[in-house]
């Protein structure tokens, strides 16, 4: 051949293969780049499709055409860095993920990796030889040919399997509108813009480059396609050992795929009422105690046992000042004449917080409530962060107490030991500077205005609420409506909500009597709603029949 047609090879040149897939056959042509700038051909090579590989799917017949070429051009191109060039681009992205791709093309991929391409798409206008090559093919395939069909198709095929589900899948595919017309498309061909395929198979545009059958199923990369009468039962299957969404949205990734899985599964989960019951307990985002304006105005108040004793503890939400108690009995008259002591020396707060011990809910403490005109404050039952500050103060007693002979030492040194704001609790509370057994000048201990906290309080507050709410990944749960159904997991039963007594607090009415819990112990039951499939699902035809034709 003339060299005014060909140009001769040469290994220092830049090498160009271009490649293309029809129907019928395979091309491809090689270019060099001359010295003078020009993109000269040097090698032309086509042949015809086998039987089997006419019914692979588009984007396989352009992938099976870069590794013949490369194949087919060998003793040019090993070793040397070369440009592949395809006119189609899903093929670019597959050639190059780390995800799973579909079994022919992942075993074409492998072909290529003993040269080094790089692959880039250009538009069909501009592959017009490799087109024409592979639309009127000259050659027949060689015996290397049918070996690499043969090979692609022994790594391929589909190991037979004594699982129904699979013949399941099968027939339900052959007798889906919307897989079959997939299917039809894979072997056709996609149209060029998406508002050419029928509207019933838009969700699989996205992901075509993915889609290919074999052995009469329809696959995504290597999982099975499941049409849409067959979702729910496999969403059930999915979730049978009620795992969370996502360990069942992997599990299902690894065998099967249909548009909208992961979201179908999601809704799945949220909605399952066995999962709702058995989650873990939420947390809430923090809700610190409001700082009194004056001290003693705000106490909080909380019984414990030390070293086989009893002892009552009271502390201010202002001044975090802490005043223990040891109790002889544990009666509500003892613990009533405990409080009135404290008082008597510090006066008589507002309003007094405690849980719901017997103690504090008795008739006799809400008379002693009454007659010394405070307000007491319940929190709920199970829930001891509602007295969050009585609680905090118990573990710092404990803390102290655990490591000291001396009990009554440890709480005056607490007392006079700056807290994060800078100010002890006596200072707060009494506006003096206790001495302790630590010397420090006269004129140290006076103080000569009440210090001003709230702006420092505030802060430490916010700073405390974005750790605690970042760490415990805080979610706010809606509010309870009366009448509304829900599980109280410390009883493990049912009941109905009766109203809301506090923030965060209801009362619930159950099998055994009326109880009262923080919302945080309570599971909503409403919403219990149903997976919901895609509302346009097309009408299934039965087999051997028409089935859906691109619109005009």
């Amino acid at each position: 051949m003339s060299a005014q047609v060909i140009a001769h090879y040469d290994p220092k040149l830049k090498t160009i293969v271009a490649t293309d897939a029809s129907n019928t056959g395979l091309g491809a042509a090689m270019f060099q780049i001359q010295k003078d700038g020009t993109r000269r051909p040097v090698y032309y090579a086509s042949r015809s499709l086998t039987s089997v590989e006419k019914n692979y799917a588009a984007i396989e017949k352009e992938a099976l055409a870069m590794a013949w070429a490369c194949n087919k051009l060998d003793q040019f191109l090993r070793g040397l860095p070369f440009t592949l060039e395809t006119d189609h681009k899903p093929l670019v992205r597959l050639m190059g993920v780390k995800d799973q791709v579909p079994a022919r093309i992942l075993r074409l991929r492998l072909r290529l990796m003993r040269y080094a391409p790089k692959i880039e798409y250009i538009p069909g206008s501009r592959n017009h030889v490799a087109d024409a090559l592979s639309r009127a093919p000259s050659g027949l395939p060689s015996r290397i040919d049918v070996m690499l069909v043969e090979e692609l198709e022994a790594s391929t095929s589909i190991i037979p399997s004594i699982d129904p589900m699979i013949e399941e899948i099968k027939e339900a595919q052959q007798l889906d509108a919307v897989c079959q017309e997939g299917q039809n498309l894979i072997i056709k061909g996609w149209p060029t813009y998406k508002t050419d395929a029928h509207t019933a198979v838009h969700p699989y545009w996205d992901v075509k480059g993915h889609l290919t059958q074999s052995k009469g199923l329809l696959l995504y990369d290597q999982r099975l396609v499941i049409p849409s009468n067959l979702r729910l039962k496999l969403l059930d299957r999915i979730h049978q050992a009620h795992q969370g969404i996502v360990k069942c949205q992997a599990r299902a990734r690894r065998a099967i795929w249909w548009p909208g899985m992961s979201k179908q599964i999601k809704e799945m989960v949220q909605g399952c009422r066995q999962c709702r019951i058995n989650s873990p307990t939420p947390v809430e985002p923090l809700q610190p105690s409001t700082l009194p304006s004056k001290p003693w105005i705000k106490l909080g108040a909380d019984l414990f046992e030390f070293q086989k004793k009893n002892y009552l503890l009271v502390v201010d939400y202002h001044s975090r000042y802490i005043e223990v108690r040891t109790l002889d009995s544990l009666s509500s008259a003892f613990t009533v004449d405990k409080v009135k002591s404290i008082f008597s020396t510090h006066g008589i707060p507002e309003v007094v917080i405690s849980d719901n011990g017997p103690q504090f809910s008795s008739r006799e403490f809400q008379e002693f409530a009454k007659s010394y005109g405070f307000q007491h404050v319940t929190s709920s039952p199970k829930f001891p962060k509602a007295n969050g500050e009585a609680e905090r103060a118990v573990g710092t007693v404990k803390h102290l107490w655990s490591k000291t002979t001396d009990p009554y030492l440890s709480l005056l040194t607490y007392r006079a030991t700056p807290l994060e704001n800078g100010f002890t609790p006596s200072e707060l509370l009494m506006n003096r500077l206790l001495r302790t057994t630590l010397p420090s000048m006269p004129e140290t201990r006076v103080v000569h205005k009440p210090p001003n906290i709230a702006e420092k309080k505030q802060h430490i507050n916010l700073r405390t609420i974005n750790n605690y709410n970042q760490w415990h990944k805080a979610t706010l749960l809606p509010e309870l409506s009366q009448g509304s159904p829900v599980y109280v997991r410390d009883t493990k039963k049912q009941g109905t909500v009766l109203a809301s007594v506090a923030p965060h607090s209801y009362t619930v009415k159950t099998e055994t009597g009326v109880i009262r819990r923080n919302r945080s112990a309570l599971v909503d039951l409403r919403k219990e709603d149903p997976v919901v499939l895609e509302p346009n699902a097309p009408p299934l035809v039965p087999m051997g029949a028409e089935v859906l034709s691109p619109k005009n």
